[in-house]
């Protein structure tokens, strides 16, 4: 058991401390304080936090234009966290990422009916209710990934891992792709190979997929956002010993990024919406077959959706 005291950017309070307050790593907000080296910074998931100063020490990968790209919880941890060290995301129909609210509503990613190419915008700036904001948004738009999303996206990415072996080349890649619920919530569900065909640990046949999709009754055209799972050497990087948090976060990006490069697999349109996902174990990528992967705007854990 453990108690702590925090002044607003996680400064700990001296004297105020109580219980085992060395032996748990994860203190304000729930994030890892780095005390190796003197550092004493928290480490989340983009960057590092200086308590002593409430900045981070690297820009923030979805800065906002009227803030300080090194500002931390839009310089108010009262009304804001920011446990990720990133904001909250709206995206258009084709994967790109529009612009970025930071709102204290339970995070979701929301897709518009529209299509962008260009940078991400703050789509709350000088607004002095950011809820009210993304509720606007969230009303008006056509789709989104919330927890439910992330729990289906979860499970077909554990199956993935699971499916076979122990070592390096272990696991085998499957395809999905997203029904739309009248919540507006999107849940996934495993696509269907022709008899004989299924994923390596390194590749998924995309084209197959579909066409048997097709040929069962479905139209790729209809889809409003199809993936794939990424798992090989899931288990030799986990061993037979219980997850390290240590290392989640690098595992999470280790698993992220989509094959190749435009003109790849990843990257055809393959008669189907632009917008397209990655799925692992631990979390998810969102990209778009019209623009190179940002891996600084495109990854998300499974736990940033329960926040």
């Amino acid at each position: 058991m453990e108690e702590n005291h925090y002044y607003p950017f996680g400064l700990t309070i001296s004297g105020q401390a109580g219980g085992n307050t060395t032996g748990q790593p994860y203190k304000y907000n729930g994030v890892e304080l780095e005390r190796h080296f003197g550092l004493e910074t928290y480490e989340t998931f983009y960057r590092g936090l200086d308590p002593q100063i409430g900045r981070f020490n690297q820009i923030d990968p979805r800065y906002v234009y009227n803030i300080s790209p090194y500002s931390a919880m839009a310089n108010n941890p009262v009304l804001y966290s920011d446990p990720l060290g990133d904001t909250t995301q709206i995206y258009a129909k084709n994967g790109v990422l529009f612009g970025t609210i930071n709102d204290g509503l339970q995070n979701q990613v929301h897709f518009m009916n529209f299509e962008h190419k260009g940078d991400a915008m703050d789509l709350g700036a000088g607004a002095k209710n950011q809820d009210a904001v993304a509720e606007a948004w969230r009303e008006n738009s056509v789709a989104f990934l919330g927890e439910n999303s992330a729990k289906s996206l979860k499970a077909l990415g554990n199956k993935s891992a699971n499916n076979s072996g122990d070592g390096f080349e272990s696991g085998e890649e499957l395809g999905f792709y997203g029904e739309v619920s009248k919540s507006k919530e999107i849940l996934f569900k495993e696509l269907s190979l022709p008899d004989g065909a299924s994923g390596t640990p390194n590749s998924y046949p995309m084209e197959s997929a579909l066409y048997t999709y097709d040929k069962n009754g479905g139209n790729r055209s209809s889809l409003f956002i199809i993936g794939h799972t990424h798992a090989n050497g899931w288990n030799r990087q986990l061993g037979n010993a219980p997850k390290k948090e240590f290392n989640r976060n690098m595992m999470l990006q280790s698993y992220a990024t989509p094959s190749g490069s435009p003109g790849s697999i990843d990257y055809l349109r393959l008669g189907t919406n632009p917008a397209r996902l990655i799925s692992s174990p631990l979390g998810i990528t969102i990209y778009s077959t019209q623009k190179f992967y940002d891996s600084k705007n495109s990854v998300k854990s499974y736990d940033w959706f329960k926040k």
